[in-house]
Parts: C-alpha cells; sequence; structure tokens
C-alpha cells in the first residue's frame, strides 16, 4: 500500500508543477470557455454551469498549453 500511496503524492506533485508553470494561460483559457458556454436555455445553462464548477475541460487545456510551452522553449 505504500507504494500506492508514494505514486498517488508523486502523480499529485507532477499535476501542481504542470498547472502553476502555465496557471496564468489556463485562467484565459477557463475565461473563453465560460464565455463561449452561455446560453439563454435554462437547462443548457444549468449544466455548463455544473461542468465548469466540477473542473470539466480542464486537462485537455493544461496538457495543451504546457505542449505548447515547451516547444517555445
Amino acid at each position: 500500500m505504500g507504494t500506492v500511496v508514494q505514486l498517488r503524492n508523486q502523480i499529485n506533485n507532477s499535476y501542481f508543477q504542470l498547472k502553476d508553470s502555465v496557471d496564468e494561460k489556463l485562467v484565459l483559457v477557463e475565461e473563453k470557455i465560460k464565455s463561449k458556454l452561455i446560453s439563454d436555455v435554462d437547462l443548457v445553462q444549468k449544466m455548463t454551469d455544473y461542468h465548469i464548477l466540477t473542473g470539466g475541460k480542464r486537462l485537455r487545456a493544461l496538457l495543451t498549453l504546457c505542449r505548447f510551452s515547451s516547444k517555445n522553449d
């Protein structure tokens, strides 16, 4: 069991390191996602709000930004 916990901690640390490296750009992506997902239909807006609040659409953006950043270094 110690190996599983150690690996989980290593994965979490890697995620936060990636996130910190592109955090400002990630905020811009999140704002753009929110602006594009606005709907006049109440149910659609509720679903969108739930999706955003639960963290959806962040991992792909994070990985894309990290990949783009590494190409420009």
